[in-house]
């Protein structure tokens, strides 16, 4: 496997206006840039598809409601990466977690996943009463699996 790699981010979207945004901002600012990012929106009725207008990403829209796991099966038909990395549309990525991931896929042995975290407080916080309301954050610390359902730690950093 080369020591980077072409990465897809899927991001599964229903009704998320409030935090879209600020999800796709973290996407691009990673420092292992995506090859390409896919926003399923899953029969938003909220403006939510409008904001992927704002960013180099493609917006597939689902013919009916069918829920976050079939949304991100979606996303994954339509990509030509050879590595997927999903992200829900109420989540910020730290910049380096797609790093971290691809350095524990290349450096762990036998690894056929590689799972991300949420860190344990968020750098923001969802308020229903404000329109500016940002996603929790993800630490970018990664727990890999070497396929068979047997976690392995990531490395140090």
């Amino acid at each position: 496997m080369p020591a980077g790699g072409a990465v897809a981010v899927v991001v599964p979207n229903y009704n998320k206006a409030r935090t879209l945004r600020a999800c796709l901002e973290s996407i691009y600012a990673q420092t292992h840039q995506p090859t390409e990012v896919i926003v399923v929106d899953d029969q938003s009725t909220d403006d939510s598809p409008t904001i992927t207008h704002d960013f180099p990403c493609t917006l597939i829209t689902q013919p009916t409601n069918t829920g976050p796991a079939a949304a991100r099966n979606t996303g994954a038909r339509h990509t030509t990466a050879p590595l997927l990395f999903f992200v829900d549309s109420d989540t910020a990525l730290h910049p380096d977690a797609i790093t971290n991931a691809l350095h524990t896929l290349h450096t762990t042995p036998h690894t056929g996943m590689v799972q991300g975290i949420y860190a344990p407080t968020p750098s923001t916080t969802t308020d229903p009463s404000s329109a500016t309301a940002s996603p929790s954050n993800t630490s970018g610390d990664d727990a890999a699996s070497d396929g068979r359902g047997r976690r392995r730690s990531s490395p140090p950093r």
